[in-house]
């Protein structure tokens, strides 16, 4: 359902996130090169990527809360690497998804 929106409310195309913030997550992401964007883009596709090692470019994309890494164990040798909402919206805008 789309409800009007009123003057100087505007909001991006997301539903949980401004303009100004969208911007700068969009921002951020370009500024982070292609290998983030890659990441952040098969970690939306899949819904979760999985790796033995953490690379700078998924660190970065945690530092600044584009993706949540877990570890399945304290024994595994596995991260599991999840988009969050900013990162899935900002990874849209980038790539131009509607």
């Amino acid at each position: 359902m789309n409800r009007p929106i009123k003057p100087g409310t505007e909001r991006s195309r997301s539903m949980f996130f401004s303009e100004e913030e969208m911007t700068a997550a969009v921002s951020d992401l370009r500024a982070m090169g292609s290998a983030a964007i890659k990441i952040l883009a098969e970690s939306v596709e899949r819904g979760e990527i999985k790796r033995k090692s953490l690379s700078q470019a998924v660190k970065k994309l945690e530092l600044e809360g584009f993706v949540r890494v877990f570890s399945e164990g304290p024994f595994s040798e596995e991260f599991i690497i999840r988009p969050t909402l900013i990162g899935e919206d900002a990874v849209a805008e980038v790539l131009g998804y509607d």
